[in-house]
């Protein structure tokens, strides 16, 4: 290969980098606004072992906030309702004296687990922001 044949080379692959790297960051930038705007509604629906979606992931980062004081296991928050997300739901829902059916639905458990200690008035920021992308605010304007 000669010298020009070589830059030509090298130029499509810069090329071929910025394209990946632009669209790429591009469609994520896409996927992000829709994850969030889909999530608003997530209290509104039943969540079991097997399920996948970024409803989920709200939903573990509320049982890793709920339960940071009784368990020092947290969840991956990876979106995937495996058997973790099943025992640390079934945990969550005993302790809080829910029918213990590993179901994360929207009469007992998504109410549950969009509550805070109203007493001291303190969610974390994170746990606070998951709630509103999971739509507890539903709940916290019916004062649950």
């Amino acid at each position: 290969m000669n010298k020009q044949g070589f830059i030509h080379h090298i130029g499509l692959l810069i090329i071929s980098v910025l394209v990946v790297v632009f669209v790429g960051g591009a469609a994520y930038k896409i996927r992000q606004t829709s994850i969030q705007a889909n999530a608003a509604g997530c209290v509104d629906y039943s969540y079991r072992k097997g399920s996948k979606s970024n409803c989920v992931i709200y939903a573990q980062r509320l049982l890793n906030w709920h339960l940071s004081k009784e368990s020092r296991n947290a969840l991956v928050e990876d979106g995937y309702f495996g058997n973790q997300t099943l025992s640390k739901v079934l945990t969550f829902q005993k302790s809080r004296g829910l029918t213990a059916d590993g179901v994360i639905g929207p009469k007992q458990t998504w109410p549950a687990l969009c509550q805070y200690d109203r007493a001291t008035n303190f969610i974390p920021s994170w746990a606070l922001n998951a709630g509103r992308s999971a739509g507890c605010a539903k709940f916290w304007q019916q004062g649950t």
